[in-house]
């Protein structure tokens, strides 16, 4: 009678431990002139914020390339060391996020598991 209640409870702690642990997925991001683009999403190893942008003032007609296009300069130029970028999309235009991965070069060229 102990076994089964001792499997039971096992089987019980195994089974909230699969549901709780925090879903990783993979995806390939794009690389833009040395920049890895992550639109409205973030890598999932860790990175150091370098510095955050926004653009002042009215966007004129708020398509991506429009919006890339700024965030993309004013990376290069403001945070050159730079290695990936976060856009964060909305219909008012954006925000975006400059970010150093320090492990990035390590997982290029290596396939990446899907889950």
């Amino acid at each position: 009678m102990k076994k089964i209640v001792v499997l039971l409870a096992v089987a019980v702690l195994m089974s909230v431990s699969a549901f709780s642990q925090k879903p990783t997925y993979y995806a390939k991001v794009n690389k833009v002139e040395g920049l890895y683009i992550y639109v409205n999403a973030e890598p999932v190893d860790q990175y150091e914020e370098l510095g955050y942008l926004k653009k002042k003032g009215l966007w004129w007609q708020c398509q991506y390339t429009e919006v890339f296009n700024y965030f993309f300069k004013r990376c290069k130029k403001e945070y050159p060391r730079a290695n990936a970028l976060i856009l964060y999309l909305s219909a008012e235009g954006g925000k975006a996020t400059a970010i150093y991965i320090p492990d990035v070069e390590k997982v290029k060229g290596a396939e990446l598991p899907t889950k």
